[in-house]
């Protein structure tokens, strides 16, 4: 409704008709402070060393420490401080590729394309970490013979590349620090979320360093692991969720019951690909059934959950409500169809 329209209807309005409206949650809203926000990102980067592609790694990084430097303590303090710094190194330089790109997170998620690939990509995300499929396995291999050179350079490239190796687990963690970081104004502050967040990543390496008799402490990798990481993937649907009532509102119900749809053929798809892509099935099947029709399955369920990526198509002519439409429309002698409903 136009400005005028609405005064319009201003005038003619009876305040004394208005009903009572009881608000049941209360107007005070939670506010969240931005260093409790910081804490949650530190936990983030903490929680991510329990993954299974960083975890059984753990204890070793710090008994090479240990080997390297003999009984030196000193020595072996300062190869967790070198690793600890190679890492946060790492995670600077993609900081600052983030924070250049100059997103707007804001407007980002009220663009239907992004706010889809989100959706998908938090969906994917999930259903790794649940075992569906797997990606990424390859890379704890990358880079093994920087991570093998001696002394403290050995330390600095092991610590740079736990943060590469580390990326196939940390998509759901990352994905929530780039959303925090941005929405920060203060590229100072920016910087300060994602140091944080390697800080998280580094300190149990550098706290085992100065004191690697807890080494002995820590549980062993075994099938608690792959239990919490299958935990974990249940909180990034979680997270998808949340997105998707975003999404429904941009883009309306008929093409987000399409979406569903859409995503449903790609999860079957990269079921698909974890059933039959890997080694231990016949050449042939692998790659017809397992790359071919799993890529098919897809592509294809990504592009359809795409072609729904735009609002939805006009209809009547719906007005929203606002204080003397009724009376404005009586006076014109028109018939008025009330919607009266609620969107929970």
């Amino acid at each position: 409704a136009s400005k005028e329209d609405r005064e319009a209807g201003l005038a003619l309005y009876d305040a004394d008709a208005r009903p009572e409206v009881v608000l049941l949650g209360g107007e005070q809203e939670k506010q969240v402070t931005f260093i409790s926000s910081l804490g949650l990102v530190f936990l983030g980067g903490l929680i991510l060393n329990l993954m299974p592609c960083v975890f059984p790694v753990l204890g070793l990084k710090i008994m090479g420490f240990v080997s390297q430097a003999g009984e030196d303590e000193d020595k072996i303090k300062l190869h967790g401080l070198v690793f600890g710094l190679g890492l946060l190194i790492t995670m600077w330089i993609l900081a600052a590729f983030i924070i250049s790109l100059k997103l707007d997170w804001g407007q980002q998620l009220a663009n239907p394309i992004f706010l889809g690939t989100m959706i998908i990509v938090f969906f994917l995300m999930g259903l790794n970490l649940y075992g569906v499929f797997e990606i990424g396995t390859s890379m704890t291999s990358v880079g093994g013979e920087l991570q093998g050179k001696k002394g403290y350079s050995g330390s600095f490239f092991s610590g740079a590349l736990t943060t590469l190796v580390a990326t196939p687990c940390s998509g759901p963690f990352l994905g929530a620090v780039m959303a925090f970081a941005l929405s920060q104004d203060n590229k100072v502050i920016q910087f300060a979320v994602f140091t944080v967040f390697g800080l998280g990543i580094a300190s149990p390496y550098i706290l085992l360093s100065f004191f690697p008799a807890l080494i002995k402490k820590l549980p062993r990798p075994g099938a608690w692991m792959e239990t919490f990481k299958q935990v974990m993937a249940f909180f990034v649907f979680a997270t998808a969720v949340f997105f998707m009532k975003g999404y429904l509102k941009l883009v309306g119900d008929d093409h987000f019951n399409v979406f569903l749809f859409a995503l449903c053929l790609i999860g079957l798809g990269v079921y698909i690909y974890g059933r039959y892509g890997n080694q231990s099935i016949t050449k042939m099947k692998r790659y017809v059934t397992g790359f071919g029709l799993a890529g098919l399955m897809t592509i294809g369920g990504i592009a359809w959950a795409y072609s729904t990526a735009k609002p939805p198509e006009p209809g009547l002519a719906w007005n929203e409500w606002y204080p003397g439409i009724m009376e404005q429309s009586r006076s014109k002698k028109r018939i008025i169809w009330v919607d009266y409903t609620a969107d929970w």
